[in-house]
Parts: C-alpha cells; sequence; structure tokens
C-alpha cells in the first residue's frame, strides 16, 4: 500500500493563493461592473464605450474565480492510497474519498506549469477528468512509479 498526504502548511499554502487569485478577480469584475453600469447610465463622454469595455471585461473576470473553486474541489489531490490497483483520495476543498480504478487511468504524466517548472504529476482519466498530484506529497513519485508500472506505461 501506498499512502501519503500534503502537508498542512502546503494545504494552506494553496488556499491562501487561491483565495488572493480570487480576490484579485472579484476586483476586477467590480471595476469592469461599474464602468459597465456607469455607460448604462450615461455617465461619460462616450457611454458605450464604457459598455463595450466593461461588460466583457467583467465577464472575462468569472472565468479565473470559477477555475480557482474547480482545481481546489476537483484537481488538486491533499491525502491518497493505492492498493490493489484502486486510487483513493480527497482533494484539498473537499473531504468526500473519491475511488478509481486503475482500468480508469489514461494517463500518468509529469505535469509543468505555465513556466515549465516541475509541479508535480497528472493523472487523466479516461473521461477527461485530471488530477494533480503536487510534488509536497508525501510518496507521490513512488505512486506514479507504481501507477506507470501497472498501467504498463514503463
Amino acid at each position: 500500500m501506498i499512502s501519503g498526504s500534503l502537508p498542512r502548511f502546503q494545504r494552506w499554502y494553496h488556499l491562501c493563493v487561491s483565495r488572493f487569485m480570487c480576490l484579485v478577480f472579484s476586483c476586477l469584475f467590480v471595476l469592469g461592473s461599474t464602468v459597465c453600469i456607469a455607460g448604462l447610465m450615461g455617465v461619460g463622454p462616450n457611454p458605450k464605450a464604457y459598455i463595450v469595455f466593461g461588460a466583457p471585461f467583467a465577464a472575462f473576470a468569472v472565468w479565473p474565480i470559477s477555475s480557482q473553486f474547480r482545481s481546489l474541489r476537483r484537481e488538486l489531490v491533499r491525502e491518497f492510497s493505492y492498493d490493489s490497483g484502486v486510487l483513493r483520495f480527497r482533494t484539498i476543498a473537499s473531504a468526500e474519498e473519491q475511488v478509481c480504478e486503475l482500468s480508469e487511468i489514461a494517463e500518468v504524466r509529469e505535469g509543468r506549469s505555465s513556466r515549465s517548472a516541475p509541479m508535480g504529476y497528472l493523472l487523466r482519466f479516461r473521461d477527461g477528468r485530471r488530477l494533480v498530484l503536487d510534488y509536497w506529497l508525501q510518496n507521490v513519485v513512488a505512486l506514479a512509479v507504481q501507477l506507470r508500472t501497472d498501467l504498463g506505461l514503463l
């Protein structure tokens, strides 16, 4: 049996960074909405320009916020255990234990962030879902090697 969990400070780090990003994009949403509402009220030299600029700006800010929540709830693993072809895991924002069998996993690869720095391992499932196994997880390398071996990818 291989098991591991994310250290408490690393969980708090992920949560704080996510909350900070949500705060930043919420401010951008408020700014875009304010500009759009000002345009609707006829304020400024060119109200139509305010609407054309403010509405997409506010709408764009919603996407990163929802992406942050989705990532913490569905993708970023805080603890796992693997035994006999069954992977059990919990994500950072969900206390619910999820179970998947080895046959559901399509790919195990090393993940990279946008700046090409290694961030951990990515598990991609056959139904399109994915999991992120951070390097801070205990025994994550052993899990990745075992999953690759069991899947015949090594």
